[in-house]
């Protein structure tokens, strides 16, 4: 772990000198090397501002065919040096390590299974492992526990929570309110009473419905 981040922190500070543009020239000048003014940096600032300074844009230059040859390159990128390569094998090998999704370490797209099964396994083990520690050595009451609920982490949109919510409101087994808190709605008086379908009753008492027994006899 400790040479995956020197090699991320190493990939990073080549990625920083290499965007800074100090290695990516857009143009490579070629000039004589017995010219004397190359022996220092002020002769050379000189040959610069002489046949190119003066230029304004858009302009052409024009600059003896003996002395000076003008060439026109394409910089390389992080891809040729292949620094996001290396950056990604490395991030994916700490996601394996800590056992966390590559994207959380900006590797890949989002994916909520993936995202929700790490909420399932890893966090909420965790979660568990917490609430117990708690409840244990920090309460007295036999009757009081912590529980840290991981519903609350799960990745899901607003259809999937109201079509989850209505099938258990349905089967009388959450309130009306309580769907609307699911929702971020304000609690309704009207709706906090449980309704129950006729059809959801008691296997035991399946054979009490009137519908079973037959209407009265008509004289």
């Amino acid at each position: 772990m400790r040479e995956i981040a020197r090699n991320l922190t190493q990939a990073n500070k080549t990625k920083n000198n290499f965007m800074s543009g100090k290695y990516m020239p857009s143009l490579i000048v070629s000039v004589d090397a017995m010219t004397e003014e190359l022996s220092s940096a002020e002769g050379r600032e000189k040959l610069m501002e002489k046949y190119f300074a003066e230029t304004e844009g858009g302009k052409p230059w024009i600059i003896p065919a003996d002395l000076i040859g003008v060439e026109q390159v394409k910089p390389l990128s992080l891809k040729d040096i292949a620094i996001i390569e290396g950056m990604e094998l490395d991030k994916k090998t700490v996601a394996a390590i800590l056992d966390v999704p590559p994207f959380f370490l900006g590797i890949g797209e989002f994916k909520k299974e993936e995202y929700n099964n790490f909420i399932n396994t890893r966090i909420h083990s965790i979660g568990q492992i917490i609430a117990q520690t708690l409840t244990r050595d920090l309460l007295i009451n036999q009757n009081w526990f912590f529980r840290l609920n991981p519903r609350s982490l799960y990745s899901y949109d607003l259809t999937e929570m109201v079509t989850a919510g209505t099938e258990m409101v349905d089967r009388n087994a959450m309130r009306r309110n309580e769907l609307r808190d699911w929702v971020g709605l304000d609690p309704d008086d009207e709706m906090e009473e449980l309704i129950i379908l006729e059809n959801y009753i008691p296997s035991s008492k399946l054979g009490d419905q009137g519908k079973l027994k037959g209407g009265e006899k008509i004289e």
